[in-house]
């Protein structure tokens, strides 16, 4: 699937990225009664920001979309290079529908509905040339609301992601944090070589600045991490700085034409 696919890397599209005051302002905004089929049952108004966001769980990996039906076009996160989406279309019976910029000459595509609990639906992803489809995964995203979000200077991408020029191989890990409140929302991919995830966290538990809890793989994976400024400090030494703020990891980078 689209996660772990190996793919070449562009340093300097994954290691910069301090968010700007722009994102900083917008990432306040996110809510999710934004820009969805007026008849999907979920509430819109005329003030409502272009972006919803859905997050959750499909197969072992976590997700992130970004939707935005009034420009029919949308992001998916993913580790190294966030997935373009085109074509985003709903319809009044609350249908979803979305397909990708190709990706080695792999198109996704989504198609699924829409209601005020969430998106739900099928990802495939298809040969271009062949139509063969290579694979698939069932989803189940939840709205995310501006109450999920923690506040922007803590929300975003925290990594410490390495490259080993002799080897070729990635070591560290990726933490992108929307938000540590009631209803935590946290991903997280670990670099062996090649991205493993994102995985969801569960069982977050925050003391002050200390955030712990699991992510599952082949085998479940405890981590503790201490916030401190723009850092994530692990308790063995590691630090993962916040490369990130949250839109501008769910923005594409070069931005590829639908």
């Amino acid at each position: 699937m689209g996660q772990t696919l190996t793919r070449t890397v562009v340093l300097s599209s994954v290691l910069l990225g301090c968010s700007s005051e722009h994102d900083t302002r917008a990432s306040r905004q996110l809510v999710n009664t934004a820009s969805v089929p007026a008849s999907s049952g979920v509430s819109t108004s005329s003030t409502a920001p272009k972006e919803a966001l859905y997050f959750g769980a499909g197969g072992p990996w976590g997700w992130l979309v970004s939707l935005d039906f009034d420009l029919g076009q949308g992001a998916r996160y993913q580790p190294l290079s966030v997935v373009r989406l085109c074509r985003v279309r709903g319809d009044s019976a609350g249908n979803v529908s979305w397909s990708s910029v190709p990706d080695a000459g792999v198109v996704e595509q989504f198609k699924g509905t829409l209601d005020p609990s969430g998106l739900r639906g099928l990802i495939t992803w298809v040969e271009e040339a062949s139509a063969r489809v290579t694979s698939k995964v069932s989803v189940d995203l939840q709205p995310v609301s501006a109450n999920d979000l923690s506040a922007p200077e803590v929300s975003g991408l925290y990594s410490n992601l390495h490259y080993i020029q002799r080897s070729g191989d990635l070591t560290g890990r990726d933490v992108l944090i929307l938000g540590l409140g009631p209803r935590p929302k946290i991903l997280i991919t670990r670099y062996e070589g090649a991205p493993q995830g994102p995985f969801v966290v569960e069982s977050l538990r925050v003391s002050g600045d200390t955030l712990s809890g699991i992510y599952r793989m082949a085998r479940v994976q405890h981590f503790t991490f201490i916030r401190r400024g723009g850092e994530l400090h692990t308790l063995d030494g590691g630090v993962l700085q916040r490369r990130a703020g949250l839109l501008d990891a769910l923005r594409p980078k070069p931005q590829p034409p639908c």
